[in-house]
């Protein structure tokens, strides 16, 4: 039986003919994942908050009329989804190569130069498979004494027996 996970996959651009070609080309990669766009910081937000697990963020970096770059909107996001993986998108690589490295808070998964490459984006959907496959998530909770958290796969189904304080994970393809 085939390990399968959907992938979240969250595109954040300002030029939306650039987002709707970016979502385009990953989902003709596959049909194991969902791709949203998004061009408002508000609604992206509001996603986030919406949703636990997000695989990856393609973020650009320069958004026109906004103080923020989309190192700074990356740097905000990880503070509450730090297993999301961050691909920058930039028309001007040599120019926020330093910046994009330099972050503190958040650890780039790469970048992708504009105009983009049909393999390039294929090859980046490849590492995200891979480092998903690879990851564990963890269901946290908050028991009377202290915080704790239960190591469970993206697959796992988790039922809580209130008498014993037990817990058990059972397989499901249906999660």
């Amino acid at each position: 039986m085939r390990n399968w996970k959907m992938l979240r996959i969250v595109i954040f651009d300002d030029e939306e003919r650039i987002g709707l070609q970016l979502k385009e080309l990953l989902e003709q990669s596959g049909d194991d994942l969902v791709v949203d766009f998004f061009q408002d910081w508000h609604a992206l937000q509001f996603y986030f908050s919406q949703h636990a697990h997000i695989d990856a963020v393609f973020m650009d970096i320069c958004f026109q009329g906004s103080t923020s770059s989309g190192i700074d909107f990356a740097e905000k996001i990880a503070q509450s989804h730090s297993q999301t993986k961050f691909i920058y998108v930039t028309g001007h690589p040599r120019e926020y190569l330093q910046q994009i490295f330099m972050s503190k808070t958040v650890n780039p998964f790469g970048y992708l130069p504009k105009p983009f490459d049909r393999k390039a984006v294929q090859d980046y959907l490849q590492k995200i498979r891979a480092a998903s496959a690879d990851s564990q998530d963890l269901f946290p909770f908050k028991p009377k004494k202290g915080t704790g958290g239960l190591p469970l796969s993206a697959g796992s189904a988790v039922f809580f027996q209130r008498q014993t304080l037990r817990y058990s994970t059972h397989p499901s393809r249906f999660l």
